[in-house]
């Protein structure tokens, strides 16, 4: 809850694909993108102190997002996912954490990483990783505390978790996601002066080994 500003159980209603070639990438070689459309079918949890919060309509029915798409070697497509996360397919369920930007972007997933498969109504049980039909076990991914707590539950204990969490020290849910982020690194990783080396001036001499011809 210290960098999304909803929780939701949607389901992939559809997805396209986004192509982009990449300059950094071999001209044969393409990096293709999805779009997916999330239908909401429960909100768990949503940040009333959002600047434009409404409570009629906290988010919206539908989203759509971007995802992990395919890279494309020689014509040839290969799905991709992201380590330690669901690829999110069409047709499965999941518990997402959502961010609204506030730059009239609109809502985005918070963090891919932060997705939990939702299907049969159990955290923790469908698509993982592109693959269907995974239940999930505290031992096989990097969850936070909070969400591998949860694997196993329903949504309820979710909703119930988050009502009693609170952000991390020094974040506002007042603020804009990067301030947010900002704000708990700097809580987080406090820089030690002692530890920065200063820069040399420009002039300085070069160091001679009288002892290296």
């Amino acid at each position: 809850m210290s960098f999304s500003d909803a929780v939701v159980v949607a389901t992939v209603a559809s997805e396209k694909k986004v192509t982009d070639t990449q300059d950094d990438l071999d001209s044969d070689e393409l990096m293709v993108g999805r779009s997916i459309t999330l239908t909401v079918n429960s909100i768990l949890w949503v940040n009333t102190k959002l600047p434009d919060y409404n409570p009629s309509v906290p988010v919206p029915s539908q989203l759509t997002v971007g995802a992990a798409g395919w890279s494309s070697l020689q014509g040839v497509e290969y799905e991709m996912a992201l380590q330690d996360s669901s690829r999110l397919e069409t047709g499965n369920t999941y518990v997402i954490p959502l961010t609204k930007y506030r730059t009239g972007e609109g809502w985005g997933l918070t963090s891919a990483s932060g997705v939990l498969p939702y299907n049969g109504g159990v955290i923790g049980q469908g698509e993982h990783q592109g693959v269907a039909n995974v239940t999930l076990q505290a031992t096989d991914v990097e969850f936070s505390p909070l969400a591998v707590s949860l694997l196993g539950k329903s949504a309820t204990a979710m909703t119930t978790a988050l009502s009693s969490a609170t952000p991390h020290t020094g974040v506002s849910q007042v603020d804009t996601p990067d301030d947010r982020l900002a704000a708990y690194n700097a809580a987080t990783y406090p820089s030690d002066p002692a530890e920065e080396e200063p820069e040399p001036d420009a002039d300085f001499p070069p160091i001679s080994d009288p002892g290296v011809d």
